[in-house]
């Protein structure tokens, strides 16, 4: 059980409704962050990866 939790201010928030809040926001912002940085760079790559995988198999077949 988590009792309590410290929310962006630093205060120590003990009631379920802000520390569901706080788990939210969290996390949201942890995986929110890490593809911003990256998914702007990886997925031209992977779309250019399929169009050249594509290109290959119909010049030179399977």
């Amino acid at each position: 059980v988590i009792s309590s939790l410290k929310d962006t201010s630093g205060a120590h928030r003990f009631e379920n409704k802000y520390i569901n809040k706080i788990m939210k926001e969290y996390y949201q912002n942890l995986y929110s962050s890490e593809c911003q940085s990256q998914c702007s760079v990886l997925i031209p790559k992977l779309i250019l990866g399929y169009y050249l995988f594509i290109f290959k198999i119909q010049i030179f077949g399977r």
